[in-house]
């Protein structure tokens, strides 16, 4: 590479954009990134957005969902089909009268 010369392109920089602020990302790609986004402002634009998405999600705190969650949802579920297997059946035996 020479000088301030970019190789990394725009689609490539916002693919690694999360993985980068993640630090999961090999030291040549962030080299390669800090150098695009220095110079590209609408991936500089991307990655501070991304950072701050990022940065308000780490501040959400966890919740703990209700022990009887999936039970609840299957029981609903199950309900759902049935309310519309009888109201199938209401609408097919009006339909014979």
């Amino acid at each position: 590479m020479k000088g301030d010369e970019i190789e990394m392109d725009c689609n490539k920089c916002n693919e690694l954009i999360s993985d980068y602020i993640d630090e999961l990302i090999s030291q040549e790609d962030k080299v390669e990134l800090e150098k695009h986004i220095k110079f590209c402002r609408q991936c500089a634009s991307n990655y501070q957005l991304t950072k701050q998405v990022v940065n308000t999600l780490n501040k959400v705190e966890e919740v703990e969902p209700p022990h009887d969650l999936s039970a609840n949802i299957t029981t609903q579920i199950k309900q759902g089909k049935a309310r519309k297997r009888n109201f199938i059946k209401k609408f097919l035996t009006r339909k014979g009268d």
